[in-house]
């Protein structure tokens, strides 16, 4: 599971993963005020950090998601981010 977090596989192009905005090294964030996006434009928020998820009640900054396993699949299909689609992957 953990190798899924860093495989670029996951993005249109093969060169994103979710550790590229979900650093290690900045605690599960990208240590900046705002996330590049996969067109290389910036998003209007920056990165949540991803320490003790597992016991969040709400994701995301609008708490739309109440599961991780959806979760995981927003960024991946969203053209802005990962731009995958699901068949595809």
């Amino acid at each position: 599971m953990y190798r899924l977090f860093f495989d670029t596989e996951l993005s249109h192009n093969r060169q994103v993963s979710c550790a590229i905005c979900h650093h290690p090294g900045y605690a599960f964030t990208n240590g900046e005020r705002f996330a590049i996006l996969v067109s290389g434009r910036l998003t209007g928020r920056n990165v949540s950090g991803l320490i003790n998820v597992a016991e969040y009640k709400s994701l995301f900054w609008d708490g739309r998601v109440a599961a991780l396993e959806e979760q995981a699949l927003i960024p991946i299909q969203d053209p802005d981010e990962m731009g995958m689609s699901l068949p595809a992957l």
